[in-house]
């Protein structure tokens, strides 16, 4: 079966899964200030409390909208990203190792029970983890595009070892290198405003600007 299906398939299983088993209560109090900040959103009378998750409660919102239930519409980000994230932790474990581990990894994604867990609550966990994820993966995909495109060293051509570009694009897709920083910078973003606790991962981030800086510079002495 071609990795796709295989990653597909899982992707429908966790869904279902975490769909069948969703949160009816409202847990914690940070999932009644989320509840609160569905019918007033108001940072001063923490609803939500601080930093104020907007791009989560936006997610909710749109669910309310739809069912007009608190706890089913603070529930569905988590069950619908936390289910996406299938993806971008496939397709990353599959860059890092091969197709086997990375569906290994899915497999083991799908049966975690916290990761089961938080995206059945009425909490930002599991939609900030996709976002996170794919962040990692579009900013893994930029780090490697720059070291194959890289001049090829004396050793790799006495070795006639020769990358050409539709190499390159099958295996890491059409896009270039500047558009995956560009969604890896949104995505992290993005997980940023929907969770602030994983302001870390700017380090991630940083790492590769620098990077790139230095790759920039050392191919233009090199070119003088």
């Amino acid at each position: 079966m071609d990795f796709r299906c295989r990653v597909h398939i899982l992707f429908f299983i966790c869904f279902l899964t975490r769909l069948c088993f969703v949160g009816r209560y409202l847990d914690s109090c940070d999932s009644i200030d989320f509840a609160f900040g569905l019918h007033d959103y108001d940072l001063s009378l923490l609803q939500p409390h601080f930093p104020g998750y907007p791009v989560y409660m936006v997610a909710s919102l749109l669910f309310f909208k739809l069912s007009h239930q608190d706890v089913w519409s603070l529930v569905m980000p988590g069950v619908l990203f936390g289910s996406i994230t299938m993806y971008p932790l496939s397709l990353l474990t599959r860059q890092l190792f091969s197709e086997r581990v990375a569906i290994l990894t899915a497999v083991l994604y799908l049966t975690n029970p916290l990761c089961w867990l938080q995206a059945e609550r009425p909490t930002s966990d599991a939609m900030g983890l996709f976002f996170v994820i794919s962040a990692t993966y579009f900013l893994y995909c930029v780090f490697k595009l720059k070291v194959l495109r890289l001049p090829p060293s004396k050793a790799a051509e006495e070795a006639d070892i020769t990358l050409t570009t539709r190499c390159i694009s099958k295996r890491y897709g059409c896009l270039s290198d500047r558009n995956y920083l560009f969604l890896g910078s949104l995505f992290l973003g993005f997980g940023l405003g929907v969770r602030l606790s994983y302001f870390p991962f700017i380090a991630l981030w940083m790492g590769i600007l620098l990077y790139l800086a230095i790759i920039s510079r050392c191919i233009v002495t090199a070119s003088e």
